[in-house]
Parts: C-alpha cells; structure tokens; sequence
C-alpha cells in the first residue's frame, strides 16, 4: 500500500540519538519537529537517488558497543514492512562485531516512524507493534 502518491510529501520525524537523546526510545517528540521530505536536510546525495522523492518514513535501531541507537529519517528505497509490503513488518540483522540492527519503514501516516520501546522476539522478521 503507498498512500502518498508524486506531488505530495510524506512528513517524518527526522533525527539520531546519538546527538538527540529526545530521540531514542521511548520518544520525546515534544522538542523534534516532524519534517516534510520534499525538505530533508539529510538527503542523500548518491548519484542514483538526485531528483528522488521520499515516500516512506524509516526508523533505525542498532545496538553498538552495547549501546542502543535510533535513527528516524525520510525513506527513499525500499518497500513498507522491509518488502513485505506490510508496514507492521520490521527486520532484523544481525552483523559483525556484535552489532544488531532492526529497520522499519512505513508510510501510512505523517510520523509514522515513531514509536514506543522495542522488545525483540527472536524471529529475522517481527511485527512493527514492538519497533514502532
């Protein structure tokens, strides 16, 4: 399901815990503002995405040197619910040197990559409930 069409942007809260504790979870919204994608200051600048529209919303919870960190941000690859195409979907990777992480993209509503803690549940894929 994409529910924002050409013409019209996606709002996303838009920050990183590692310099914004308001942003990890639990989050604290009250002092982030929700962005308009078609004005992402951290738009990447890879050559294949100039001119590329966010249409998603995306949270990033990786657990480095055993410290959790989130990242919201505009989405501009991928699928709602990591290719499911079911945004109560999140995935979860496991990578080298003990880093751990969980990606959720969703597009269903502006804001949509908030959310509350996150408890995993042992499966690669779990449902957004807990990422969200």
């Amino acid at each position: 399901m994409t529910l924002f069409h050409s013409g019209a942007a996606i709002k996303c809260w838009i920050c990183s815990s590692r310099t914004d504790p308001k942003c990890n979870d639990p989050f604290v919204n009250e002092s982030i503002p929700l962005n308009d994608c078609n004005n992402d200051p951290h738009k990447p600048s890879t050559p294949s995405l100039i001119g590329a529209k966010a249409t998603m919303c995306r949270k990033v919870r990786q657990k480095v040197d055993n410290e959790w960190r989130v990242t919201r941000s505009c989405a501009y690859l991928g699928e709602p619910g990591e290719g499911t195409g079911n945004e109560n979907v999140c995935h979860y990777l496991t990578e080298s040197y003990n880093v751990f992480r969980e990606t959720c993209t969703c597009n269903s509503k502006d804001g949509c990559n908030h959310g509350p803690d996150h408890v995993y549940d042992g499966s690669q894929v779990y449902n957004a409930d807990h990422c969200f």
